[in-house]
């Protein structure tokens, strides 16, 4: 299996080095800088591959690489200027439809939602449930 991962950031860099034990696995990057260099680098020991690219001008490129993959996860999230609509809407757009036969996993951010000025804790489900049969 080949497994394309757009975005090298924390949780990617995770999935990556999982994955690297049961395929071929490429990520995607727009630059080394600060901690992406340490990903980078981590990575590169486990046999990853690296694609530099910037989603928003190569899209002839992001074509090619996900023509050549099986399963493409995008985790990309807002980056440089770009703003969030651009970040969450255009680019996931630009990957959905080069698409063909791939799986697609899509990621997305708490920067998506935007800020909503509270955090809600996890809440454990159905602790009040007691069923009297497994049916």
């Amino acid at each position: 299996m080949r497994y394309l991962i757009l975005g090298l950031g924390f949780l990617s860099t995770h999935v990556a080095e999982y994955l690297s034990k049961y395929g071929e696995v490429t990520v995607t990057y727009r630059s080394l800088e600060r901690v992406k260099e340490v990903y980078y680098k981590l990575l590169k020991e486990k046999g990853v591959n690296f694609v530099k690219l910037d989603p928003l001008s190569d899209v002839d490129l992001l074509k090619r690489i996900i023509e050549s993959n099986d399963v493409i996860i995008n985790a990309i999230g807002k980056f440089g200027n770009v703003d969030v609509e651009t970040a969450h809407v255009e680019i996931p757009k630009k990957i959905a439809e080069s698409i063909q036969k791939q799986v697609l996993i899509h990621v997305s951010s708490a920067a998506a939602t935007g800020l909503t000025g509270e955090v809600k804790e996890e809440e454990e489900h159905c602790k009040k449930v007691s069923p009297l049969t497994p049916y």
